[in-house]
């Protein structure tokens, strides 16, 4: 097999460098690991206003209450100031004045999001609060949301820190009064390798999110890595080292140093329509000898792409993975 020429040699520093504190991210739609369209609710819990969702959610994952003020309630179409139907199916979620509603999860979530929506006359600032499992905060975001009866996706990320309870505040009605449908989430078991590092937003507005799937193991050769939320048709490729770095590269950040080895670029792809790029890799056909992966071995995943839109270098990168291969 011929070897691929190395990456350019300012692509191929490897200063030592912290990795990126925990944080975390917007991202573009998913399918995750559980989803929620409030379809399988029960009867009471369609009736009238309850502290908490009487069926729970996400596949029996998931509270979701109102716990301070306020009451939760599913239902078709809901109207105030102006009327939101159901985003999916036939039914929706919204909450009564209250100070939040808030999930509370029984696994630890990594990736959450859907589609929300307001019919108050005021529209006031919804802003989204995760928290670890001792309730402290790892991060605040706001979340697309206006008061003229659209539904709006916003979903989220977090790179390194696990979520296990999420607040939703409508600084307008005392908390309350944000309707949702479609909800996807994706637990920490749900792909391979560990994220760390930092994407910075492209020009979707949005940063590229790396992620791994299959198996880590060297024997089933199943591992497959997948970028999202790139400028749609942009060429791209997925390289990997054995060192975690962070040095300002292009329009983001170079995580991926290559230890005593040779970093290994993988082929050039293009992004399909909706901004995804994947590639299978394969363990049996190392790039060169010394990127052979093997049980054992640890490597570190990013993606580069083309992104001649958002000006500036005219390239980026997603943040990284870190994976431990086994048997």
């Amino acid at each position: 097999m011929k070897a691929r020429p190395p990456l350019p040699a300012l692509f191929v520093m490897a200063l030592l460098a912290p990795p990126a504190a925990a944080q975390i991210v917007p991202i573009g739609p998913f399918t995750g690991s559980a989803s929620e369209g409030f379809e399988t609710q029960s009867a009471a819990g369609m009736s009238g206003f309850q502290p908490c969702l009487v069926g729970r959610a996400f596949n029996n994952q998931a509270d979701v209450c109102a716990p301070v003020g306020g009451g939760v309630h599913v239902t078709g179409g809901w109207s105030y100031a102006c009327s939101l139907q159901e985003h999916g199916g036939t039914w929706l979620f919204g909450s009564t004045s209250g100070s939040y509603v808030e999930f509370a999860f029984d696994v630890p979530v990594r990736k959450f999001g859907g589609f929300m929506g307001t019919n108050t006359p005021n529209q006031g600032v919804t802003l989204v609060h995760f928290f670890d499992q001792t309730h402290a905060s790892i991060g605040t975001m706001p979340a697309d949301v206006i008061n003229d009866c659209t539904w709006r996706w916003s979903g989220w990320e977090s790179l390194s820190q696990d979520i296990w309870f999420i607040q939703i505040v409508n600084s307008a009605y005392g908390g309350g009064r944000v309707l949702l449908d479609d909800l996807e989430l994706d637990t920490q078991g749900s792909g391979v390798g560990t994220s760390y590092c930092l994407a910075t937003p492209n020009s979707t507005g949005i940063q590229a999110i790396i992620h791994g799937s299959g198996s880590s193991s060297v024997s089933a050769n199943n591992l497959v890595l997948t970028a999202d939320t790139l400028p749609a048709g942009t060429l791209g490729l997925f390289y990997y080292g054995q060192l975690q770095i962070r040095l300002p590269f292009g329009n983001g950040f170079q995580c991926v140093g290559q230890g005593t080895s040779l970093l290994a670029r993988l082929p050039m792809q293009q992004a399909d329509s909706l901004g995804l790029l994947q590639f299978a890799v394969d363990t049996t056909a190392p790039v060169q000898a010394a990127t052979q992966i093997s049980a054992g071995s640890t490597w570190c995943f990013q993606a580069w792409y083309m992104d001649p839109a958002a000006g500036g270098m005219g390239y980026n990168l997603s943040d990284a993975i870190q994976v431990v291969f086994s048997p």
